[in-house]
């Protein structure tokens, strides 16, 4: 019996591993459409899972909308996964550099450029 829990352990500890790696690269965060957003219907999927507190409430022509900020989302996609309404989508644009001595913010990503001749 010990014998199965420990294969059953080594052969579950890369995948705990892998899990809790974040992306290397260039990190392109979520964006996330307002006209199809569900929040003020009540939903708060995308807005509860977030781990780095990149969505947020925000107040446009006097209605209250989600938006992400993308210095701060990582790309994780765990909004993407739970949005009922399909209102996420994956940026096509590197996440800006953060702002001096914003530690939650992301990396900026950096691109390999052949010298200038």
């Amino acid at each position: 019996m010990k014998r199965i829990l420990i294969i059953a352990a080594v052969v579950a500890l890369p995948l705990v591993i892998a899990a809790g790696t974040k992306p290397k690269g260039p990190i392109y965060p979520y964006v996330l459409d307002p006209s199809t957003c569900t929040y003020t219907d009540g939903c708060r999927a995308c807005l509860d899972i977030c781990k780095n507190n990149s969505i947020s409430e925000a107040k446009v022509k006097g209605k209250t909308i989600l938006v992400i900020d993308p210095a701060k989302c990582q790309g994780e996609g765990d909004c993407f996964s739970v949005c009922p309404a399909g209102s996420l989508s994956k940026s096509k644009t590197v996440a800006p550099a953060p702002a001096a001595g914003d530690k939650a913010a992301a990396k900026p990503a950096t691109e390999d450029k052949a010298p200038a001749k």
